[in-house]
């Protein structure tokens, strides 16, 4: 009761404090001359100022609406500041790489090397488990195995991996046939990957994305990815593997 009483008389103070301070401020702006005007806006400044002093803060009803809106409003900046610097180191890695790799294509060195840069670049951009590149014997007309990289964290089991595939076997050679790109969101239910549970099952693959090296109207081979998690691929990530296919293409 004593406390309210107190604040009672405190904003009745206040009150009179404005009312005193805007009689003044209007009965100066009516003097007809410039300084007038500049002394009532002046002291209605002033005013807004002493009356923020005087109000006690842990007394106005809508502090902790407005702390707590603000507090949100300043997390969600934030929030947004650091998805939007994520976005732009990635957009700076993945036009970096492919600097590189441009680089790397135009060149004199050997279609090995080239191989290689390809999948390493589409390892470390696209964030995948491992990358392979398959390009076509010309002699057999099996689809061979280019250059591979794997992550360091995944299970190992090299020697089950293939390295040659007879015409017409496996996503490899549906991707060439068809000259379009095959997603497998899970690899273990894909028919056409039967044959290679052996090795993709204990290495823990679960989702892959191929595309074929196009040239021309010729496949020349096929790149693929492989994840160690469910995973979709966005239109973005799809158009940066078909660009590193398409280098390495030309390097054939």
């Amino acid at each position: 009761m004593k406390r309210s009483t107190i604040n009672s008389f405190a904003i009745l103070r206040v009150l009179c404090v404005v009312v005193f301070m805007l009689s003044l401020s209007f009965g100066l702006s009516s003097i007809p001359s410039t300084q007038g005007v500049v002394w009532a806006v002046s002291l209605t400044g002033w005013m807004a100022f002493f009356t923020a002093l005087l109000l006690p803060v842990d007394r106005v009803p809508w502090r902790g609406v407005g702390a707590r809106a603000l507090q949100t409003d300043s997390g969600g900046l934030e929030q947004r500041a650091t998805e939007r610097t994520i976005v732009l180191q990635r957009q700076t890695e993945r036009l970096t790489e492919l600097t590189t790799l441009i680089q790397t294509v135009t060149a004199p060195l050997d279609t090995p090397r080239v191989f290689q840069a390809v999948v390493e670049g589409t390892l470390q951009l696209l964030h995948v488990s491992m990358a392979r590149l398959w390009v076509v014997d010309p002699f057999t007309g099996d689809a061979v195995i280019g250059a591979t990289v794997a992550a360091p964290d995944l299970i190992k089991n090299a020697e089950e991996f293939p390295t040659r595939l007879p015409k017409g076997e496996g996503a490899v050679w549906w991707t060439m046939t068809h000259r379009k790109a095959r997603y497998t969101p899970v690899l273990a239910e894909d028919p056409i990957m039967d044959g290679g549970g052996r090795w993709f099952k204990p290495a823990g693959l679960v989702s892959s994305l191929a595309v074929p090296l196009l040239r021309a109207d010729e496949a020349l081979g096929a790149l693929i990815l492989f994840t160690s998690e469910p995973r979709e691929f966005t239109e973005e990530e799809q158009k940066l593997l078909w660009t590193f296919a398409g280098a390495a293409a030309l390097s054939i």
